[in-house]
């Protein structure tokens, strides 16, 4: 049973709105939550803006999408495989809705790991293009809230790449992510990590940019705010930026 303000709900009310991308119809606003979705179809928006300059369709920017805050469904979910349509990514990005962190939500590792795998080349079981550059925004609104990772897995990887942006004493949930964002830089690949409305958790994004190589000194931190539209323009110009 859902109450009507979850999309789960048969009796969700949706609201059609204009954004940057286009007209979407939108679930129930609640914030962060809307704001993020719109700054996400406005940052596809930009993708698609610079598809556009690109002559050979077959070298566009493509982009996936996945979610990984509720475990109900046995783990993170691939929201919208590897595309370039970005007007398809933009709908998966209006009907996004997040869970409630009360419970043991936000299985980041589980998450990066999911997204890892997708972005392979085909040869290595993912949907990733071998010669592409590959990027992954983790957006998050708060550090994990639990791990999936096999706890000696993180202990070996620890012994066998030592670095001071692994916790020393950390739980695992927290070293879990940060491992796998090592293994994405050691790739090639960069990892932008997003707060949104994060407070008090800066050192664990912090480390999580430095060791996937996209922050010198700390993370990108978009601050909780009593004015919506400012907290949406701050990450827009975050997500665009990347």
């Amino acid at each position: 049973q859902y109450v009507p303000l979850s999309a789960h709900s048969p009796h969700c009310r949706r609201r059609p709105e204009s954004t940057l991308g286009g007209r979407f119809d939108f679930p129930p606003r609640t914030e962060p939550m809307h704001s993020v979705r719109r700054a996400l179809i406005a940052a596809l928006e930009a993708v698609k803006r610079r598809n556009l300059e690109i002559g050979n369709p077959a070298l566009s920017d493509r982009v996936s999408i996945i979610t990984f805050d509720s475990l109900a469904g046995g783990g993170p979910v691939v929201r919208q495989p590897l595309t370039a349509d970005l007007d398809l990514a933009m709908r998966t990005c209006s009907r996004l809705q997040a869970a409630g962190d009360r419970e043991a939500g936000s299985a980041m590792d589980a998450g990066m790991e999911m997204a890892h795998r997708h972005l392979r080349p085909k040869n290595e079981g993912g949907q990733g293009r071998r010669a592409a550059k590959k990027v992954v925004v983790l957006l998050a609104a708060c550090p994990p809230g639990t791990c999936q990772t096999d706890r000696s897995e993180i202990v070996q990887f620890m012994l066998a790449h030592p670095s001071r942006e692994l916790y020393a004493h950390g739980p695992g949930r927290y070293n879990a992510p940060l491992v796998s964002a090592a293994r994405m830089h050691a790739r090639g690949w960069r990892v932008y990590p997003v707060a949104v409305g994060a407070q008090d958790h800066h050192d664990f994004f912090d480390r999580l940019a430095r060791i996937g190589g996209t922050g010198s000194s700390c993370g990108q931190t978009v601050p909780p705010s009593a004015d919506t539209t400012d907290s949406k323009r701050q990450l827009v110009d975050v997500l665009t930026g990347i």
